[in-house]
């Protein structure tokens, strides 16, 4: 599957989320710098598993912390790229697929207000057909999510996160749990 762009008509909230890449910046600092010094540490990023996906898209420096600036930054480049990602999700747990478990996939809080949440069910080659909570888009809105996965059967129950970018995921969301 490949990139969608100009889909912007009737989904301005979903695709707009980083028209303001300083208010999303300054929120990320805001809700996970817990010592103030005005950058996220590897303590901090445990508490945004999509930031924590991205690092080595967002740390410009190597140092194993992320600045306002290389928020920032990182955010711009995403107003850069497509809106939209068409992808292809797998899920899967020890490098085997994992079947039957239900998959969901929720912005982090700093790319804003009432965005919509996507989710699905593993099917057995592990693959998971997302839908949108309220409006189906033809792909996932650029940026950082917090993605849960829950198989009853197994009690699996665990939160990573994933970066949807057209210079990260490309057209496949691979989650190793």
């Amino acid at each position: 599957m490949g990139t969608l762009t100009g889909c912007r008509t009737g989904v301005v909230a979903e695709l707009d989320r980083f028209g303001a890449p300083a208010a999303a910046a300054d929120k990320a600092l805001e809700l996970f710098d817990a010592d103030n010094d005005g950058a996220l540490n590897s303590a901090e990023l445990l508490k945004s598993p999509g930031l924590m996906a991205g690092i080595a898209r967002l740390d410009s420096n190597a140092d194993g912390k992320l600045t306002r600036d290389e928020l920032l930054a990182r955010f711009h480049a995403l107003t850069e790229q497509s809106d939209l990602v068409a992808v292809d999700v797998r899920v899967s747990k020890g490098s085997q697929p994992l079947v039957g478990a239900a998959v969901t996939l929720s912005p982090e809080p700093f790319m804003g207000d009432g965005l919509q949440s996507y989710s699905g069910e593993t099917e057995p080659r592990g693959f998971c057909r997302l839908r949108a909570e309220r409006q189906q888009l033809p792909g996932l809105p650029t940026g950082y999510y917090r993605v849960h996965v829950e198989d009853s059967r197994s009690g699996l129950n665990e939160t990573t996160g994933c970066e949807v970018a057209d210079d990260a995921s490309g057209s496949r969301l691979m989650i190793e749990l």
